[in-house]
């Protein structure tokens, strides 16, 4: 099966808001595993124009590139984020009927959203001392990469203006996967505890346990003072 071609005067603009994002950090087996655990589902590139026929990404290439991305930690490296842009700006779906792409021409492609999917973005935060928490998405010079972000929306107003709440209608496909995704990383992440200039702070942050034997390696923690004070469980 392959997406339907239509255009977004046919489709309209996708209208949704109030994200549910989940940031988390976990190395490369954990990854596989997730993608295991969360399958079936597909992989589109939404950021930028394809080759037509190359609209799906596939997973085993992002499990590779995910790898290299975990281990440039590993060997107390940042990974160029550039590098890693056409893997980690994606959505995920169940449903080939959620999305569709636009033919372009001289064999190129855009995809679109019709219907809420999970979008993807390489997540990055900083810790504010002013305000002692920590802000992710954030862009400043301090920030620390870690892992990636996976966001759903809340609400979603359809062409004829109703607004539905997307979590509470049996009408949007990608449901089932965003809850069994919420589940996978409750159980297989914990939350964060910093130590940052003698203080402990809380942190939303998540961490996979197969990554406490090297996190201390991460060299933006060490270069902003940031230290993780929880074990492992």
């Amino acid at each position: 099966m392959t997406l339907r071609i239509s255009t977004a005067e046919i489709e309209g603009e996708l209208r949704v808001s109030r994200w549910l994002e989940l940031r988390f950090l976990i190395d490369e087996v954990e990854m596989e595993r997730l993608f295991s655990d969360l399958d079936p589902f597909h992989i589109f590139v939404t950021s930028d124009v394809v080759e037509a026929g190359a609209e799906e990404q596939k997973k085993e290439k992002f499990l590779e590139a995910y790898a290299e991305y975990i281990q440039s930690l590993k060997n107390g490296l940042v990974p160029d984020t550039a590098s890693f842009r056409s893997y980690f700006y994606n959505v995920f779906s169940v449903d080939l009927n959620s999305l569709f792409r636009m033919d372009l021409g001289d064999q190129l492609s855009l995809v679109k959203p019709r219907l809420p999917v999970i979008q993807m973005q390489p997540h990055q935060f900083e810790y504010s001392k002013t305000k002692e928490s920590f802000r992710s998405m954030s862009l400043g010079q301090n920030c620390i990469v870690w892992g990636i972000q996976l966001a759903y929306p809340q609400m979603h107003q359809t062409k004829d203006g109703v607004v539905h709440r997307v979590l509470h209608s049996d009408n949007y496909p990608n449901n089932r996967l965003f809850k069994s995704l919420q589940k996978w990383i409750r159980r297989n992440t914990v939350p964060l505890t910093f130590e940052v200039d003698g203080k402990k702070v809380s942190s939303s942050l998540r961490l996979g346990p197969n990554c406490f034997s090297w996190i201390d390696k991460h060299p933006q923690l060490e270069a902003n003072r940031l230290s993780i004070i929880r074990n492992t469980p």
